[in-house]
């Protein structure tokens, strides 16, 4: 579809699910393309408000855990839009600083802003990464 657009910055692939921001950068067509795109997962549209795109304020911070934080408000909304249209639930770890809830976990680790950037959200996600490894 030549009216199709998709940012990579609203596309959250959960293992299970593929959640995809609609923002001024990502429309329905551009979540319909890849919905057709991975037919064996769930694609589902996230409407976006405040920031650029879906991640700027919400990741996966573990295979069924969101990062979420409590600064503005809008990451908080976004995750509640999550658990009412997502197929598959999501726990929430908040953190305080809009900028540190962008993460990435990958392969079992997860990489967050430094100590010197945002000292107690470093110490949130580091709580948590020792309460879940084995």
């Amino acid at each position: 579809d030549p009216e199709a657009k998709l940012d990579g910055g609203d596309v959250i692939f959960t293992g299970k699910e593929i959640l995809v921001g609609l923002s001024s950068r990502t429309n329905q067509a551009g979540v319909d393309a890849v919905s057709e795109a991975f037919p064996g997962f769930p694609v589902t549209g996230i409407p976006v408000s405040g920031p650029l795109h879906l991640k700027t304020l919400i990741t996966l911070c573990a295979p069924d855990t969101m990062a979420v934080s409590t600064q503005s408000g809008h990451s908080v909304t976004m995750y509640h839009r999550i658990q009412k249209l997502a197929k598959f639930p999501f726990k929430c770890l908040e953190v305080p600083d809009d900028m540190a809830s962008n993460v990435i976990y990958m392969n079992g680790a997860l990489l967050h802003k430094s100590w010197t950037e945002s000292k107690e959200a470093a110490e949130i996600f580091c709580s948590f990464c020792s309460k879940t490894r084995p």
